[in-house]
């Protein structure tokens, strides 16, 4: 059987970078403009700053799909609405830094520039499902020192100058036999090679396996019912919804692990 509960209404206020975007229908009762103005700051430093300017969107009697988001980027909030799923009815409204977008707000016309205002309410409900037991894939990772032996790279072989010693054997001169021909001729002779080297490293070892586990899915539904009002008569309302949904464990068995390293 589901649960179900209401969150307090401190729970939609925004945090320091958010976005709720909700969808739904926009039912508007007289036709009115939303007006944008541009930034002349931020338009300076677009590619396209000849494409800024200053731009309206009429909004048509009638009901309309909608989304509606409330978002947050440092101190900068806005309010963005889009209209029949189309690009060329998408227009933001800039609020005011000092306005509080919590569970029940109302903003006025003359703090975003508007000739309505907007007030609005989020609702919020949680839900969780039934607990659900099984078994899952888990993992566990840790590190093994793993050695190899490398072939060191042999030196070039080079000519040596060889010249008879006392006892008549021939050995190389006294400039190391490092010479192109000698007295003697030059005898090519290979230098020996060098002594394969051991590298050691930690290397991740990754082991795979199953375990027992418990959990429960907990949605949350959010519902903004919002009006746009003129002189106390209510040109739109709109009505949409965000959902989501967490897995939350309640229980999970030790790793039992099987099968062959990855690495």
């Amino acid at each position: 059987m589901k649960k179900l509960f209401p969150i307090l209404a401190a729970a939609t206020l925004l945090t320091a970078c958010e976005d709720l975007k909700f969808g739904g229908q926009l039912t508007v009762h007289s036709n009115f403009n939303i007006n944008e103005d541009y930034d002349p700051v931020a338009c300076n430093e677009r590619f396209d700053w000849w494409n800024c300017r200053s731009k309206s969107l009429s909004v048509d009697s009638g009901s309309h799909t909608a989304e509606i988001s409330l978002t947050k980027l440092g101190t900068t909030k806005q309010i963005f609405l889009k209209l029949d799923g189309k690009r060329d009815k998408e227009i933001k409204i800039e609020l005011n830094k000092d306005i509080k977008l919590n569970d029940q707000f109302y903003i006025q016309a003359s703090d975003i520039k508007q000739d309505f205002d907007i007030s609005g309410r989020i609702d919020t409900q949680v839900s969780d499902s039934q607990e659900i037991s099984g078994v899952e894939t888990c993992s566990e990772t840790h590190y093994e020192r793993r050695c190899r032996w490398v072939q060191q790279q042999q030196q070039d072989v080079h000519q040596i100058d060889m010249q008879p010693n006392d006892g008549g054997h021939l050995v190389p001169g006294p400039s190391g036999g490092q010479q192109g021909g000698g007295h003697h001729g030059g005898d090519l002779r290979p230098v020996r090679p060098l002594p394969p080297r051991e590298i050691c490293e930690n290397v991740p070892v990754t082991l795979y396996g199953d375990q027992d586990v418990s959990f429960f899915y907990r949605t949350t539904v959010k519902t903004l019912s919002a009006q746009f009002v003129k002189s106390q008569n209510s040109l739109a309302d709109f009505v949409g919804t965000k959902s989501s949904s967490d897995k939350i464990y309640t229980y999970r068995s030790v790793c039992r692990l099987n099968g062959r390293p990855r690495f």
